[in-house]
């Protein structure tokens, strides 16, 4: 079943990166004109392009090791928090460490401006571990009604808990 969804997963997962991306371009550049969002585009999809499938082979072990898929498909929350962790350490990243105006002085083809850029590394540090959780999320096992537990719990072989 873990091999079923990867497809959805890498989807997911490569189209809030894309829109995390295109935020974090679109707000530490200067719009200067069409040519612009090309750039605003191509960045952020070829981050995502990257990002995925360097985090889908880091979780490999969690779809071949039988109790490592076991315990992915029965704890899902852990993949909610580190999507929820993820995207609190991006937020975190536009407000603390080397976070700030970023002035350009004007160059021959371009006119002196003003950015607001945030801190890169923590930035690359909540945008990876929100990948990780979005290529490997699993809907936790406790939130779904208690049919679909049963029938989840039995492909592993386990009895459901009366009550």
């Amino acid at each position: 079943m873990g091999w079923l969804v990867l497809p959805a997963q890498v989807v997911l997962a490569g189209a809030v990166l894309f829109v995390v991306g295109f935020a974090y371009v679109f707000t530490g550049s200067l719009y200067d004109g069409f040519t612009s969002w090309f750039g605003y585009l191509l960045i952020p999809a070829i981050g995502a392009g990257i990002t995925v499938p360097i985090v889908v082979v880091i979780g490999l072990p969690l779809r071949i090791a039988r109790p490592l898929r076991r315990w992915w498909m029965t704890h899902g929350g852990w993949f909610v928090t580190l999507c929820v962790l993820g995207l609190a350490v991006i937020a975190a990243s536009y407000m603390v460490g080397s976070a700030g105006y970023l002035n350009e002085p004007a160059t021959a083809d371009t006119r002196a401006f003003t950015v607001f850029v945030p801190d890169s590394t923590i930035f690359l540090v909540g945008w990876f571990i929100l990948a990780f959780g979005l290529a490997h999320f699993w809907w936790p096992l406790t939130w779904r009604t208690r049919a679909a537990r049963a029938a989840a719990l039995a492909r592993f072989g386990q009895v459901p808990r009366a009550g």
